[in-house]
């Protein structure tokens, strides 16, 4: 991807590290590295906006930030960020010998025939929900097909452009922001 100097972006990812700094005036700022399975990017957190998202920001939790690209000497691009949001209000990072995990995946690799199809009910197609689902959505890119359940219109919505791949992090993730009766994979 190549970025603009001032190009307002949003990005999502996962937080892989974070280091506070004082400010001059003594305020706290951070800096902040996300991923997803594409890369990384280094986000500059300045006092206003850290203040009020500082309890979002902690390794392994699913983010989207809102800023201005600024690129150093290098090209090498960061975040002057303007906002904060979670992914979900509530995550909890699996154990590597998670049970769950080893099933959840398993049946995804057995489905030989025909793939499941990951099914979402939405309230509505547009919101602070919806946008947080599609950016979860978006850091997990697979071969799985998504169909959203729009109640608001009571109609099945097929996602073409989009596919993901089912962990347990990411179903954990939706049944959160959705409430797992609103998650089915069949």
């Amino acid at each position: 991807v190549t970025y603009r100097e001032n190009q307002v972006v949003t990005v999502c990812g996962i937080v892989t590290s974070r280091t506070n700094k004082q400010t001059r005036k003594g305020d706290s700022m951070a800096f902040v590295t996300i991923e997803d399975m594409y890369g990384e990017i280094e986000l500059v957190v300045f006092p206003k906006v850290l203040a009020q998202s500082s309890y979002m920001i902690s390794v392994g939790m699913p983010i989207a930030a809102i800023g201005e690209i600024s690129l150093d000497n290098d090209d090498t691009p960061k975040l002057l960020v303007r906002q904060i949001m979670m992914l979900s209000k509530s995550f909890v990072a699996p154990e590597k010998t998670d049970k769950k995990t080893k099933i959840v995946e398993s049946n995804a690799e057995k489905a030989t025939e025909t793939p499941p199809t990951l099914y979402l009910k939405v309230e509505k197609m547009e919101g602070e929900i919806f946008e947080r689902v599609s950016n979860l959505l978006s850091i997990f890119p697979g071969t799985l097909s998504v169909v959203f359940f729009d109640a608001s219109r009571k109609k099945y919505v097929k996602a073409n452009s989009l596919s993901v791949k089912m962990t347990y992090t990411m179903q954990k993730l939706l049944e959160d922001i959705l409430g797992k009766e609103n998650v089915i994979l069949k």
